[in-house]
């Protein structure tokens, strides 16, 4: 019983990542459109007076600091 339980709490772990996964190409693709299209609404959206290149480039910068990573602690 308790095989069946961990192998079902997995199954639900590995779908809940693919959903983020597509969750976060939906957030990328949404940054570029506005970038790209609307640039005031691009700023409200993001509360930041800068253009959407330079908001890229320091998202680029920082990016690999701020994200957010898989620790696996039991």
């Amino acid at each position: 019983m308790a095989v069946a339980e961990l192998l079902q709490n997995q199954e639900y772990n590995r779908r809940k990542r693919k959903e983020g996964i597509g969750i976060l190409n939906q957030y990328e693709l949404l940054m570029k459109e506005l970038g790209d299209e609307d640039v005031p609404v691009f700023k409200n959206f993001v509360r930041v007076e800068l253009e959407p290149a330079m908001f890229r480039e320091i998202l680029a910068r920082l990016g690999p600091r701020i994200t957010k990573e898989d620790t696996w602690y039991t």
